[in-house]
């Protein structure tokens, strides 16, 4: 890796280095925290969910499961995409 290309990336970040931003909220707000990468991931996401619902494609969670059950398997496995949301609540009892 070049010099050049290590100075310019995500390693070299800090927290001194994050947007900062206030905000007033209120009760049932919802909070999306995001990274630059958030297109990419989007991409990504979309791609992962395609090969999960995949008959034919040969994933890692197909050869895994092939190779522990002994049985034929191709595709991808639904439940690998998360989201993580939060819910603002006042006096939350």
């Amino acid at each position: 890796m070049s010099r050049r290309y290590y100075k310019e990336s995500a390693f070299t970040d800090s927290a001194n280095d994050a947007d900062q931003s206030t905000h007033q909220l209120q009760d049932g707000d919802i909070i999306l925290l995001t990274t630059d990468g958030l297109k990419l991931a989007m991409r990504l996401t979309r791609a992962a969910r395609e090969y999960s619902m995949s008959s034919t494609r040969d994933t890692p969670y197909a050869k895994r499961y092939r190779a522990r059950n002994n049985v034929p398997r191709w595709g991808g496995k639904l439940d690998d995409i998360a989201l993580l949301v939060t819910l603002v609540r006042v006096n939350y009892e």
